[in-house]
């Protein structure tokens, strides 16, 4: 079998989907087929180590926050490194995820030019946002799209977004572009734990007041007055959140510690229903169908989510998944959703197995050829 190398510049605990593309990997017999070339967590994580069969070599330390001169050595510790790793391994077959994971993938694509170069973003990025955000991002960019043209694979999470990178890049071959979601693994189906009192809520994820309806949402739960409790688990709170729930003083509002990954169905089961929050400040969040989404659903909860968010609105049933203007939740009849949780948890059928079965097919099938 040929080998793949997969290039996931930032550490993979922070990514669930490139974990269970990892695992799925691993569950079909190609483990020793694979090499993954990552970073290692910041020293003061709390994140666990993703463990698999499957060879992954870090090869540096995500350093995002610290200062220029050590970003600067992880950067070039990182795409040297790669190179070199590349060249040893001689792959036929490479997956980069997001931009600044490309240039490894360019550079040994000019040398070896039968490699099959497959290309997946977990996010959207605009033209305006490339021109305004970092420097060396804008440039890894201006060289892959040379690629674009000679890639046998580029996926993004949901069609909308396709649809946008497609409008930037109008020569892509659309027989080469493909949808990817982030869907959870089956392992995750579960059903809700019955319940009475307080309809519970739950969060997970990291918060912004800036670009999260925090406060909308927050208010609303203090003004039902002890008929909701609002759980959150993250593993970053930033420091206005926090001041801004410690002026709050609710006691229907807890601060949990985030949790890792495989740990969340067992949590989730125990909730009526999952929230999201984005405002849709950019693209990428309008037109954004996350992960969490997916997830709430696997573990059998009901999902409230923000009209802003145009990518997550083709899943609303307005039973199981229901949108709403969160600066008018008053407007939002609980009562619905309480008789909902004593019925029948709704199934879902959003799991990876089945979502990365067109890729896995096109990575390993025998005649896979241009």
């Amino acid at each position: 079998m040929n080998k793949l190398v997969i290039i996931h510049f930032s550490p993979l605990e922070l990514y669930p989907p490139i974990q269970n593309l990892i695992r799925e990997l691993e569950r079909l017999g190609h483990a020793k087929d694979v090499v993954v070339l990552t970073t290692r967590l910041s020293s003061n994580t709390v994140f666990q180590t993703f463990h698999t069969s499957v060879s992954i070599r870090r090869l540096g330390r995500y350093a995002f926050g610290r200062p220029a001169p050590v970003r600067f050595w992880n950067y070039f510790r990182f795409y040297a490194t790669s190179l070199l790793s590349l060249l040893r391994l001689a792959p036929d077959r490479i997956l980069y995820v997001e931009t600044l994971s490309s240039w490894p993938a360019y550079i040994y694509k000019k040398l070896a030019p039968r490699c099959e170069i497959y290309i997946h973003y977990h996010e959207y990025t605009s033209p305006q946002e490339y021109r305004d955000g970092m420097r060396l991002t804008r440039y890894f960019h201006s060289l892959e799209k040379r690629l674009y043209p000679r890639v046998r694979w580029i996926s993004h999470t949901n069609a909308l977004r396709l649809s946008l990178f497609a409008g930037d890049h109008p020569s892509l071959a659309t027989t080469h572009s493909h949808v990817l979601p982030n869907y959870p693994p089956r392992s995750w189906a579960r059903k809700r734990e019955p319940a009475t009192g307080p309809l519970r809520l739950v969060y997970v994820g990291s918060l912004s007041l800036n670009t999260m309806f925090v406060e909308a949402f927050s208010s609303w739960v203090v003004r039902q007055n002890g008929s909701v409790q609002w759980d959150i688990y993250s593993h970053n709170y930033e420091a206005d959140v926090v001041a801004y729930w410690q002026a709050l003083n609710s006691p229907w509002i807890v601060q949990r510690q985030g949790t890792d990954y495989d740990r969340l169905p067992e949590i989730l089961c125990h909730y009526d229903l999952g929230v999201i929050l984005y405002k849709g400040t950019t693209p990428n969040y309008v037109y954004n169908a996350p992960n969490k989404l997916f997830e709430y659903l696997a573990c059998g909860l009901s999902v409230w989510l923000p009209t802003a968010m145009i990518g997550s609105l083709p899943y609303c049933d307005g039973n199981q998944v229901a949108a709403f203007d969160f600066d008018q939740l008053d407007k939002i009849n609980l009562q619905k959703f309480f008789d909902r949780r004593h019925g029948n948890d709704c199934m879902t059928h959003y799991f990876c197995e089945e979502a990365l079965a067109e890729l896995m097919q096109t990575l390993f099938c025998d005649d896979a050829s241009d």
